[in-house]
């Protein structure tokens, strides 16, 4: 993640999820995050996204730091001429050290008065031969539609259903995940990347599903001491789902 100082990368990727640890930044001019994102309720992509601090004592390591990136995503305040003039630079930058891989700009603060135009920005994708514009606010930082859009110019598949991982941010999830972790016929611990595929999944029956199961955790709370002897629930495993139902899952 490449842009000028004060343009938004940092907003774009903190928000209220991805929290970065600052002490990194001022001791080598960078910061690393890895975001989990599942595709078509197969599929893991895991991006390691770099974030550059824009300071003038790092600058001679910004080259270095591209070398070996699969994509890029370049931050610009539209509210902000000289953050887009900056394009210029780390475009060239990227260029010049990891060659043709993916460029998409993201306008920051698009709810602010505009300082660049529609047809400036196009133009700047048409000499660059860029992946594409997406647009952010305060109240739309528009995370996975533009991280979906990456990995399809990435691994050139067809994305049906996409969401981000965030088990550390998510409450319901850890909840799901204490409470279904173990096989209720066995005893043995599930496989925890199927119950994350599952959880997140965009399938509507998946949801449906998942909606179930977090009732009945919050309906469980309320069981009194008779019924949690007598009563257990949860998601069986491979094998004891296979032997309970006579198929494969």
């Amino acid at each position: 993640m490449g842009g000028a100082s004060g343009a938004g990368k940092t907003t774009f990727i903190n928000g209220t999820y991805f929290p970065f640890n600052d002490e990194e930044f001022f001791h080598i001019g960078v910061s690393f995050k890895l975001i989990d994102c599942l595709v078509n309720d197969e599929d893991s992509y895991l991006l390691q996204l770099w974030d550059f601090k824009v300071m003038e004592q790092f600058k001679c390591l910004y080259p270095s730091f591209c070398r070996g990136a699969k994509g890029a995503l370049l931050c610009f305040d539209v509210s902000d001429r000289k953050s887009f003039e900056e394009l210029h630079y780390w475009i060239t930058t990227i260029r010049k050290v990891a060659g043709t891989i993916p460029i998409i700009l993201i306008g920051t603060k698009s709810d602010l008065k505009r300082e660049v135009t529609v047809r400036e920005i196009n133009k700047i994708i048409k000499t660059y031969q860029l992946d594409g514009i997406f647009y952010t606010s305060k109240d739309n930082y528009n995370r996975e539609t533009i991280f979906k859009k990456l990995i399809k110019k990435l691994d050139k598949i067809s994305i049906k259903e996409f969401a981000i991982f965030l088990p550390e941010y998510d409450e319901n999830f850890k909840n799901f995940i204490d409470f279904f972790s173990i096989c209720p016929v066995c005893k043995r611990k599930l496989h925890f990347n199927y119950l994350k595929k599952f959880f997140y999944s965009r399938n509507e029956e998946s949801i449906r599903l998942k909606d179930t199961l977090l009732y009945l955790i919050d309906e469980s709370n309320d069981f009194d001491d008779m019924f949690h002897r007598n009563i257990e629930f949860g998601i069986p495993c491979c094998k004891c789902y296979e032997q309970l139902f006579g198929v494969n899952y």
